[in-house]
């Protein structure tokens, strides 16, 4: 096998490396946007048969 085949391969996995890398620090903020989401207070209003959620500060 040649040392091309090898830096092929090499960078192939570095490729797979960045794109996980990438997808990681996607999924930890989305999670953080939901840790967020999940401290933000919030309220349900019931009134007769509808009933009505709302979130933020102003409550």
């Amino acid at each position: 096998m040649s040392i091309g085949f090898y830096a092929t391969l090499a960078g192939d996995r570095l490729d797979l490396a960045n794109q996980n890398a990438y997808a990681a620090d996607s999924w930890r903020n989305r999670a953080e946007e939901l840790e967020q989401a999940l401290d933000t207070p919030m309220s349900l209003t019931v009134n007769g048969n509808a009933m009505r959620l709302t979130c933020g500060s102003a409550l």
